[in-house]
């Protein structure tokens, strides 16, 4: 009769023999030789991935000294947004009149074509904003490779000479600068403390006397409270504090019928023409001839 035996792994057999644990362990289970397996591939694949890095950090650490790693790296992101479609391909500027497209970019650090990647469009509008010849202006992201910018440019009303410089001012009496004044030589000029805020409440009333305005050099703001109109013929009209307007109306209709604006007069009080409808003129000194007196 024949006995059956079973030998558990680490027992010794019937040679009093104990199993090598090489033979113990390709008699585990399954499962722990597959997880084994895989242990050793991600080993594997670490030391892989670790000398990569220091290959990578070697050539980075050469760019550097070389100081050519900044223009490496732009290089390689404009690739990738490249290969993406994360370019600026189709960039539309709307609303301008005194800027071009180009200018607005410029100021966004966007070039035509160039990479979008990180592009942030409130950052930009804000970026857009901070300019004093921008009101208004709204960005928006068409991906993958589109911007729509929109502005609102503050618009030229006048020329304010202040510290002995002309600035454009607008209806707000925001200064704008870089913009070509040559281009702008038909706006009133004024001046004082205060002129660029008050401008455009004078220039309203001299756009509705334009016999007044078409004479006009200057304009100066005594005391941040009324204007005295220097004319080209060398006329200084002092108007009132109150109901300037009307005493413009009243000078309009002056220069319609005598030329009052032309003529040789060095000053036309107005400032009380609105209530006792008084004016004061002042001649102008004639000078002397040869052998007058």
């Amino acid at each position: 009769m024949m006995h059956q035996s079973t030998v558990e792994p680490g027992m010794p057999d019937e040679k009093g023999m104990r199993p090598s644990p090489t033979a113990a362990s390709a008699a585990g289970p399954a499962y722990l030789r597959r997880r084994r397996r895989a242990d050793s591939l991600w080993l594997r694949a670490g030391a892989r991935v670790g000398g990569l890095l220091v290959m990578l950090g070697g050539v980075l650490l050469g760019l550097q000294h070389s100081g050519q790693m900044e223009e490496t790296v732009q290089a390689l992101l404009g690739d990738s947004a490249a290969r993406m479609g994360l370019v600026a391909e189709q960039v539309e500027v709307r609303g301008l009149t005194y800027r071009s497209p180009q200018s607005v970019l410029a100021a966004l650090g966007v070039d035509a074509g160039g990479s979008l990647v990180g592009f942030s469009a409130a950052r930009a509008r804000r970026m857009l904003e901070n300019l004093d010849w921008v009101k208004h202006a709204e960005v928006l992201r068409r991906y993958p490779n589109g911007l729509l910018i929109t502005i609102e440019e503050r618009k030229p009303l006048a020329r304010w000479r202040v510290d002995g410089q002309e600035v454009l001012v607008d209806r707000e009496g925001v200064a704008i600068s870089s913009l070509d004044m040559r281009r702008f030589a038909h706006l009133p000029l004024v001046e004082g403390e205060g002129a660029n805020r008050e401008a455009a409440a004078l220039v309203n009333l001299l756009s509705a006397t334009p016999e007044v305005l078409s004479h006009l050099s200057r304009a100066v703001l005594v005391d941040e409270r009324r204007w005295n109109l220097h004319m080209r013929s060398g006329l200084v009209v002092l108007l009132p504090e109150r109901d300037a307007g009307a005493a413009l109306q009243r000078l309009a209709v002056l220069q319609r019928r005598h030329g009052v604006l032309q003529r040789a007069l060095r000053r036309l009080d107005l400032r009380d023409a609105h209530m006792s409808g008084r004016m004061v003129l002042g001649l102008m000194p004639q000078e002397s001839g040869p052998g007058g007196g």
